[in-house]
């Protein structure tokens, strides 16, 4: 039985950075958790919230080329902004997916700026089209 690795599934401990970095790493993360699936938690109660006050419900989702890796829905917000706060393993980890990277949508970046973020991402399959 494969075992799947956790890939950006904590809450970040920082404050964010003031602008999000947009780059290939956040791309592929981006593609990755748009290709990913829900393994539990969907309708949760439940908040995981970051240390820059972004929450979202929990779950879990599988991504990857072979859904090796197990994320939470700040995965994208995670990399854009807090990006000091991971590790080489984990950023060479994204760097190896095979993906074409994708922009990430404003909902996807969760910005930390107090807005509407909460639950924006149960529609990220809908919002993709």
């Amino acid at each position: 039985m494969r075992e799947e690795k956790p890939l950006l599934a904590r809450p970040m401990k920082k404050l964010a950075s003031d602008l999000p970095v947009i780059d290939e790493l956040t791309r592929k993360m981006t593609a990755a958790w748009r290709k990913g699936s829900q393994q539990n938690g969907q309708g949760s109660c439940t908040l995981m919230t970051c240390s820059c006050k972004v929450a979202v419900p929990w779950a879990m989702f599988l991504i990857g080329e072979h859904a090796e890796f197990y994320t939470s829905a700040l995965c994208i917000h995670s990399i854009a902004y807090h990006r000091d706060e991971i590790s080489q393993k984990d950023l060479e980890k994204v760097r190896n997916f095979p993906f074409e990277g994708e922009d990430p949508r404003e909902g996807e970046l969760k910005k930390p700026d107090g807005g509407p973020w909460a639950l924006g991402w149960f529609r990220r399959k809908e919002n993709s089209k």
